[in-house]
């Protein structure tokens, strides 16, 4: 995503004569940008979301659709974004739910000109069990993601199981034996029954 940030494809939008051209622009490079981070292996598919950011934290255009989400304020919505944007700005990687869609993978990036951060290149991976599956071949053990959604937690993606084991994980949670808030606190260790397989558990807030 950073080398894709300094392809002259994305940093001609920054100089593009109007609007409707950089929008044009914009759409067209997240487009193809989609298709081409579907090498990446971590991931092996294309990017749910592929958009490019105005220096204000605006969306010029994303993929899937030129006018979609265009004008949408992300340097506010998302802290990530914002720290990005900022004129030291530096990648940075967050875990957000983007309005109807599932949790996704943010990878943001400041887009430069002149040594001037003139906006960014915003990727998100969907967190589907292939994510979990990947890290689980990497490390060696069963992966799981969960996230907090307002006063309960969710199970996005697991590399263990099939939908059944991701509700009984939901389901442990969500219950006082996790621990309530304090579950992202620190690291937990504990044990977890998931269809009738006893595994050792190690919760690790993600940065």
């Amino acid at each position: 995503v950073e080398d894709a940030a300094e392809t002259p494809a994305v940093t001609a939008v920054f100089t593009a004569q109007s609007e409707s051209d950089a929008r044009t622009l914009a759409f067209n490079t997240a487009e193809s940008l989609a298709r081409e981070v579907a090498s990446i292996p971590r991931r092996g598919r294309p990017a749910e979301l592929v958009a490019i950011v105005s220096a204000d934290g605006h969306i010029i255009a994303r993929n899937t659709e030129r006018n979609q989400d265009a004008g949408r304020d992300v340097g506010r919505e998302f802290a990530s974004v914002a720290q990005a944007l900022q004129p030291n700005g530096r990648p940075t990687r967050d875990y957000v739910k983007f309005g109807e869609q599932n949790w996704l993978e943010l990878v943001t990036v400041p887009v430069r000109r002149d040594g001037q951060v003139k906006g960014a290149l915003m990727v998100g991976f969907g967190v589907a069990d292939s994510a979990s599956r990947n890290d689980a071949q990497i490390i060696g053990v069963d992966v799981g993601f969960l996230f907090r959604e307002g006063d309960h937690y969710s199970v996005q993606s697991l590399s263990a199981g099939q939908q059944a084991e991701k509700e009984q994980l939901r389901a442990w949670a969500n219950s006082p034996a996790a621990g309530g808030a304090n579950l992202f606190r620190g690291r937990v260790r504990t044990r977890v029954t998931l269809d009738g397989e006893d595994y050792h558990v190690m919760v690790v807030p993600m940065p």
